[in-house]
């Protein structure tokens, strides 16, 4: 989750822990497909639609503009 505008935390958290970067670079931000959903429910069953996407190679709706 997390704004696509928003430096991401979890670049630098992660670097400091010695995860290499080209393992970074596979972590989806945000995530989820792009339904437009605020709530909790909707918001989880983005995610898990997305992760499923993501499974079975399908581009999943990540592109937020």
């Amino acid at each position: 989750m997390g704004s696509p505008r928003a430096e991401p935390p979890h670049i630098q958290a992660l670097a400091l822990l010695g995860v290499e970067p080209g393992e970074v670079a596979r972590v989806h931000r945000p995530i989820g497909l792009n339904i437009g959903s605020k709530s909790p429910p909707e918001i989880a069953i983005a995610t898990l639609a997305g992760l499923i996407a993501d499974r079975n190679e399908r581009p999943g709706g990540f592109h937020f503009d």
